[in-house]
């Protein structure tokens, strides 16, 4: 496959083409991360289907006979999806510093603007026990 999207294979399955390649819309941060990473900088092909979000491309997985797609870490064994190791590393808080797909998520404030709550906020997440917790519940991984 030269580019995500771009072919589907000759040999059909009821009508449908074997590969269906869901991605996110073109607006998303892990949409231009996964082409850099993962495509080389290389432009999705068109047959790609573009998507709103983590929940619908896990979903429109699990609903399509040769559904394909990324998600993050917390949608990675969401229902009737299967995570997929890449070169033998699987997609596991345990491995996210060896995954080849995984990237950091950063906060961003005005520079000297930034509300003595949000400054709080951000150090309680990045400190606290419960943060932490509450970040593992909903499958990220917390800071270090």
């Amino acid at each position: 496959m030269s580019t995500w999207g771009d072919r589907t294979l000759t040999k059909r399955l009821a009508g449908e083409p074997l590969v269906k390649p869901f991605t996110r819309n073109e607006t998303s941060g892990t949409f231009k991360v996964f082409q850099e990473i993962a495509m080389g900088g290389q432009e999705y092909g068109a047959n790609t289907i573009k998507t709103g979000g983590n929940g619908e491309i896990a979903q429109n997985v699990a609903d399509n006979l040769g559904g394909v797609g990324y998600v993050g870490l917390s949608y990675a064994n969401a229902p009737g999806v299967k995570a997929v190791p890449i070169e033998g590393v699987t997609p596991d808080p345990a491995n996210a510093s060896t995954y080849p797909l995984s990237r950091k998520l950063f906060y961003y404030t005005i520079a000297d603007k930034t509300s003595p709550e949000a400054m709080k906020f951000i150090k309680w997440s990045q400190s606290s026990t419960e943060a932490a917790a509450i970040i593992t519940e909903v499958g990220f991984i917390p800071g270090k």
